[in-house]
């Protein structure tokens, strides 16, 4: 069994690569991914702290990933222009606090 589950797993790493991206609850980066082309598979979605905007974690084929860089790159002046202007420092200090508040753990 965990034989089968490691073979999937390896499967999925070499099809796709993984990502996290700040969204706003009406998904504005949807728009960016659809004028890019790419694919993006969503396998994780929880809301912000103080619901600034959504937590998305997703899986982007490979052979899409300079697409999906290209969204992304576009996305905080999608975001300042929806009147979240702040939307890299909030990235930002999400980031950090995650950062913090793992210190000291070993990973599993």
């Amino acid at each position: 069994m965990k034989t089968a589950k490691r073979a999937r797993l390896a499967a999925d790493a070499a099809l796709y690569d993984h990502y996290v991206y700040f969204d706003t609850d009406k998904h504005l980066a949807d728009f960016l991914f659809a004028r890019e082309k790419v694919t993006v598979e969503p396998e994780e979605e929880r809301s912000g702290e103080n619901g600034f905007c959504r937590i998305i974690r997703c899986r982007v084929p490979r052979v899409q990933r300079e697409a999906f860089r290209r969204a992304m790159d576009a996305l905080p002046d999608w975001m300042a222009y929806v009147g979240r202007r702040d939307y890299d420092a909030y990235c930002l200090s999400v980031l950090m606090d995650a950062v913090e508040s793992s210190a000291g753990r070993i990973p599993a």
